[in-house]
């Protein structure tokens, strides 16, 4: 055998050698560095009770992490994808979910914010087809045509009104009565201006012939419209006080510029316009520049400064106090 065919098998085994050195060193490693994949983290029975009602296991996840204290309760209402967005609602209640479902079915061109908030103002029946007793005697009571005072709520601290200030003699409560006439004299001092009280506190039996005849002038729907049903008038809280200006009717009060200092003046008092313009779907009443309610300065500086109705008001402070 030539040195040069010895040498080119020498060169050919060194290469094999190599080659087997290099697959041994590769599996050595590919042993030695394999990946452990961990294993997916288990759902806990809370988040397989969510997963069946047809929530994803995200959604599962985070009901759990972050409404542990309401989970009997989310598993007894009804599933719906977006359980979320109501959940993050301030004023979202429980109690009132299977009727945001219905109500937002109803309205879909209402975001789900103002389907909770009117959901709990009770805008989800018609007017007068929901009755709430209401025998509260607070500065706050709340009278519309959802809440009912009874035939026997009379405010123990009915007082006069000074014959001064108004058409005929009329009361109102304590408080209120003493924020008015500030009001009223505040108005002369700072702009000249003057105005009576031409109505005040009715009593139920009163409200009731008010508006029958209203009824029977010009049917149950027509009165509805002008007049609120007995039991269902601010009027009977004593907390309400219609204004008039020398020369002017209630229905033109707001060309007069005591309405407009009204409207910039009340909350400083402790007042609110009651029926606003454009928020008619809420309270149930036309704009009435001339009805002011007495809720206190802290409650009319809020409402006044958000733009809010009472009923808004209100709703914000039950739903915290449940």
């Amino acid at each position: 055998m030539s040195k040069s065919t010895i040498r080119t098998l020498w060169i050919a085994v060194c290469v094999v050698a190599l080659f087997i050195a290099g697959i041994y060193a590769v599996s050595r490693t590919t042993k030695t560095t394999a990946v452990v994949l961990p294993d997916e983290p288990k759902q806990s029975e809370l988040q397989k009770q969510y997963v069946a009602k047809g929530y994803t296991d995200e959604v599962a996840a985070l009901l759990e992490k972050n409404y542990s204290q309401d989970s009997s309760q989310l598993l007894s209402i009804s599933y719906t994808p977006n359980i979320l967005d109501y959940l993050q609602q301030p004023y979202f209640r429980f109690a009132n979910y299977d009727r945001y479902l219905e109500y937002s079915r109803k309205h879909p061109e209402y975001p789900i914010a103002q389907v909770v908030n009117r959901t709990n103002m009770y805008l989800d029946y018609d007017f007068y087809a929901h009755d709430i007793a209401v025998d509260d005697y607070s500065i706050l009571v709340l009278a519309n045509k959802y809440y009912r005072l009874g035939e026997s709520y009379v405010p123990k601290d009915l007082v006069d009104i000074p014959s001064n200030l108004s058409t005929y003699a009329m009361k109102g409560r304590r408080e209120a009565v003493a924020a008015l006439e500030t009001l009223i004299s505040s108005m002369k001092s700072e702009a000249d201006l003057t105005v009576r009280v031409t109505s005040a506190y009715r009593s139920y039996s009163y409200q009731n012939s008010l508006y029958n005849t209203y009824v029977n002038a010009s049917g149950e729907a027509a009165a509805d419209a002008l007049s609120a049903r007995p039991g269902y008038s601010e009027h009977q809280t004593g907390l309400a006080f219609d204004l008039l200006a020398s020369g002017y009717t209630l229905e033109n009060f707001y060309k007069t510029p005591q309405s407009q200092w009204v409207s910039e003046n009340a909350y400083r008092f402790g007042f609110i316009i009651r029926y606003q313009e454009g928020k008619t779907d809420i309270t149930g009443y036309s704009k009435e520049e001339w009805h002011l309610r007495y809720v206190g300065i802290d409650a009319a500086t809020y409402i006044t400064s958000h733009d809010l109705t009472f009923e808004e008001y209100y709703m914000m402070n039950e739903v915290n106090e449940q």
